[in-house]
């Protein structure tokens, strides 16, 4: 179940940029990848402000991702360069694609975890 729903995203996220309709889908999806950040921390803190949020702004960059994915098909792949004199061009493989969409989405939620602990991967102190 996604830890956000419409109703946070409109009125205190305040997001625009998702139809109701879609919502569900890029919330469920951006509560997954938050479950990831956090190594399932974010189960137990789920009610968090920065969660909820955490996961808007996850939702807005799996739909903007979605949507690029779909004209990258519709095109024949996202381009990397272009060069005008002796016309060329060159085009991004998946793997650098992925690779960007992986960090455009973890630099969406780091912007809202950072300060609360659930992205720590440490083991603590070891003191003697």
């Amino acid at each position: 179940m996604a830890y956000a729903d419409y109703q946070y995203y409109k009125d205190v996220y305040l997001g625009s940029q998702i139809s109701e309709q879609d919502f569900p889908r890029l919330a469920e999806r951006a509560t997954e990848f938050v479950r990831y950040m956090t190594r399932g921390k974010s189960d137990g803190q789920a009610e968090l402000d920065a969660v909820k949020s955490a996961v808007c702004a996850a939702a807005e960059q799996q739909q903007m991702l979605e949507v690029s994915a779909q004209g990258t098909l519709e095109s024949g792949g996202e381009l990397a360069s272009e060069t005008v004199g002796r016309w060329s061009q060159s085009f991004r493989s998946a793997d650098e694609v992925a690779k960007g969409a992986y960090a455009q989405m973890a630099a969406a939620v780091s912007r809202y975890l950072t300060a609360t602990g659930l992205l720590y991967r440490g083991r603590g102190c070891i003191c003697r």
